[in-house]
């Protein structure tokens, strides 16, 4: 009878990567996340501010030249609306006075807000990341004075 030889291959050894190890992987790599998108949050944060800017300016810009035409600024109630469509009895309208279709949004896609300033003539504003008047920083109130006098810009 044959005996069968039972010869064992060697065993392979597999080096696996220890818990520990693991563990501190995933750590720096939720570090480096961290560091990377507290510096994108800040940039978000600037940019959405610059686009409001941009915006305010525009929409100031849009105000003015209706002036020209009508010899007005547009009514609180009217607000931006006139803009796009003339008020009654205004042959002098020479609108649209914005590029598009819709009333003037802040980098946070919020209308921007019209007033009318016995000292300015007119204020557009936006109230910032957290829509409320008043803040600092992101939250700060955003104008056409102080938008074209560079007052808001995030450092």
């Amino acid at each position: 009878m044959k005996t069968r030889s039972h010869s064992r291959s060697p065993l392979r050894t597999r080096r696996a990567f220890s818990l520990l190890e693991m563990l501190i992987v995933v750590a720096i790599i939720g570090l480096i996340a961290t560091l990377v998108f507290s510096r994108l949050g800040g940039t978000y944060g600037k940019s959405q501010a610059r686009v409001t800017e941009a915006q305010i300016q525009a929409a100031a810009a849009a105000i003015e030249r209706f002036k020209m035409d009508v010899g007005r600024y547009p009514f609180e109630e009217e607000g931006f609306s006139v803009l796009l469509d003339p008020p009654p009895d205004t042959p002098s309208w020479a609108g649209p006075y914005l590029d598009r279709d819709e009333e003037p949004k802040d980098g946070w896609n919020r209308p921007l807000i019209y007033q009318i300033d016995e000292r300015w003539g007119f204020r557009v504003l936006s109230y910032g990341a957290d829509g409320r008047p008043g803040g600092e920083g992101d939250n700060a109130e955003i104008d056409n004075r102080s938008a074209r006098d560079g007052a808001n810009s995030r450092s």
